[in-house]
């Protein structure tokens, strides 16, 4: 009996908030829930985190360029020279390397794509989870209003 008093409880809260429940079908409530749900944002922002390992480890693979560039003056006498001398300096410098294999790096790659993949599951099971427990409550509702309105037709 203390548990018909507090689905009634439930369904009377349910009946005299704001909007009635009833009024909200089960595809909008978890439309609600998908933009409010901390679970799910959190479970999302982890699977855009681990997204970002993928083009790090590609960039192992790729070349490495680098550019240097260095300028120098020089002014002052050298030796015995009567006239003061003046001496400028340019040196320009392009490296790049492109490693031909390192197995490192290649795992790197596959590892990062299987994280992915594991992060794309684990926000799928989040997304089924969220399902799961708005079905539960909206279906709870619904049970406590049809136990509300068989309780007051009973008295």
């Amino acid at each position: 009996m203390p548990k018909l008093r507090c689905l009634v409880l439930a369904g009377f809260i349910a009946a005299c908030c704001g909007r009635p429940a009833w009024a909200e079908d089960l595809l909008r409530v978890y439309q609600q829930a998908q933009d409010s749900d901390p679970v799910l944002k959190a479970a999302t922002a982890s699977r855009d985190a681990t997204r970002e390992a993928k083009p790090q480890a590609r960039a192992l693979l790729l070349p490495n360029v680098g550019v240097t560039a260095d300028q120098g003056y020089r002014f002052g006498t050298e030796g015995v020279a009567p006239a003061p001398s003046t001496a400028n300096s340019h040196t320009y410098a392009l490296s790049l390397v492109q490693p031909l294999y390192n197995r490192g790096h290649h795992v790197r790659q596959r590892l990062a794509e299987a994280t992915v993949d594991r992060s794309e599951v684990d926000l799928g099971n989040v997304r089924n989870e969220l399902v799961l427990r708005v079905s539960q409550v909206y279906f709870g509702v619904l049970a406590a209003l049809d136990n509300l309105s068989y309780a007051t037709a009973e008295k």
